[in-house]
């Protein structure tokens, strides 16, 4: 798969009272008379962020990555779910885990930055160019996917027109291999796909680095049938 973007308290500490605490305490049973002190001013807030809405089901797919394999099936880089559980493949292999909506919404306003909620982009290599004037276009390096916002936008993307300038090339890497989200979590599916020259098939275990998950919401034997 391995494409390169890319406290416990004491008892005793119940007692004990920060200095500051105890000051503020005095102070207020020893003032007599006079105005109250002022009200402290409200705290200044930040404006609030883009808030989107996504569908939250289990098996709902908000955003999805995948980079073209050399034979079989596209590889599934990282996958959100409605839910917040999360599958990537990272540096550090497969990993899961299940982030919180801020955490999601943190994933979508980074992509709305780089342009990838606008509208759907197909940007492709020399090869992809010349291939589609031909009628035989391979398929491109990265697969993107949204469901937000009641769209649903799927980007076609070449690495060789997304290292510069490198605002989706870094969007991407860091939400897939550079583990964005700090999973831990080792992925175990019930099954893979292990593929080579002469086709693919459905394996209960890794053969090696190529081969790929299959995801929760996913049936082995589509991913295989030629």
């Amino acid at each position: 798969m391995a494409i390169c973007l890319l406290a416990a308290c004491d008892p005793a500490d119940d007692a004990a009272t920060p200095p500051s605490a105890t000051l503020e305490s005095d102070r207020t049973e020893t003032t007599t008379g006079g105005d109250a002190p002022p009200a402290a001013p409200a705290f200044a807030t930040l404006p609030p962020v883009d808030s989107f809405t996504y569908p939250t089901g289990a098996d709902d797919i908000v955003v999805q990555v995948l980079v073209s394999a050399p034979v079989g099936p596209d590889v599934p880089l990282l996958t959100v779910y409605g839910d917040g559980d999360v599958v990537a493949g990272t540096n550090e292999g497969w990993r899961s885990g299940t982030i919180s909506d801020l955490e999601v919404q943190g994933l979508l306003d980074d992509a709305e930055s780089v342009g990838l909620l606008d509208d759907a982009l197909v940007l492709r290599g020399p090869e992809g160019a010349s291939a589609t004037v031909s009628g035989d276009t391979p398929a491109p390096d990265f697969t993107i996917r949204f469901d937000v916002d009641g769209r649903v936008l799927e980007h076609q993307l070449d690495l060789a027109r997304i290292e510069r300038p490198p605002a989706i090339w870094a969007f991407l890497n860091a939400a897939t291999i550079a583990n964005r989200f700090d999973l831990t979590e080792r992925f175990e599916p019930g099954a893979w796909i292990a593929c080579s020259t002469d086709g693919c098939e459905v394996v209960s275990a890794a053969l090696d680095a190529s081969s790929r998950p299959v995801l929760p919401h996913e049936d082995p034997n589509s991913l295989v049938d030629p």
